[in-house]
């Protein structure tokens, strides 16, 4: 924030703690205005690799459901929310054994491994969404309590990672400090290790063949190919 001098770093947006990956920020004062534009016009993509609880339906999809968001609590759909639209690419389902308890034995879980794009960017969209449908982020204490200690033996945090920034192509004149007129910017960062180990702690049970949006087909491929090779534990490179 301030003024802009030199130095100074404008971020736009944030991660929920303790989600990781990308985050955006401007060097100046007009190049955050100008990524602010494109934020509010929806030229900015942001795309995230999330495990869930269950099998989610095959398939892309949109969840278009309102939220409601107020400070130090967590969000809800609701009718009376702001407008929220996520869209989903599950990839993978995967099956991580419960015990080797005799009792509990047979009882495997299965969890889906999915991409995922946002429209807006509401408290919590994604994890709210997941919950929402039944199928919460993995490690989730306050969307998914009910699953959070066993999860906690497993995963090390909440298994949401933001792998993906890309601000579309600037009109001439909207601002020379972010190239307008210039190839949009990108930039992607794999998986970090903690959840790397995650992966490679579950099999692969089926990858989920389907016909995906240009954005979306970077990351299923690599996790598809990593799938088949049986190195779900390696970084996809992304």
């Amino acid at each position: 924030g301030g003024g802009g001098g030199a130095g100074a770093l404008h971020f736009l947006g944030r991660l929920d703690a303790p989600s990781s990956g990308l985050v955006l920020c401007a060097a100046t004062q007009e190049a955050y205005m100008a990524l602010r534009l494109l934020q509010e016009t929806h030229r900015i993509e942001r795309e995230y690799v999330v495990l869930c609880h269950g099998r989610l339906p095959t398939g892309p999809q949109t969840v278009s459901a309102r939220i409601r968001a107020a400070p130090y609590e967590a969000s809800v759909v609701s009718d009376y929310g702001q407008p929220a639209v996520t869209y989903l690419v599950p990839i993978l389902y995967l099956r991580r054994k419960r015990t080797s308890d005799p009792e509990t034995s047979g009882e495997d879980e299965v969890c889906t491994l999915v991409v995922i794009s946002i429209r807006t960017g509401r408290k919590h969209q994604i994890r709210c969404h997941l919950a929402h449908l039944g199928h919460p982020v993995v490690c989730d204490a306050r969307y998914a309590p009910q699953h959070f200690a066993a999860d906690r033996a497993w995963c090390p945090r909440n298994f949401l990672h933001r792998y993906r920034l890309a601000a579309g192509r600037l009109r001439t004149g909207e601002c020379a400090d972010v190239g307008g007129g210039a190839r949009p910017l990108e930039a992607s960062v794999g998986l970090p290790a903690d959840l790397r180990a995650v992966l490679g702690g579950l099999e692969p049970e089926e990858a989920l063949g389907t016909s995906t949006p240009p954005a979306f087909c970077h990351w299923s491929a690599a996790a598809t190919a990593a799938a088949a090779a049986g190195e779900l534990g390696r970084p996809s490179g992304v």
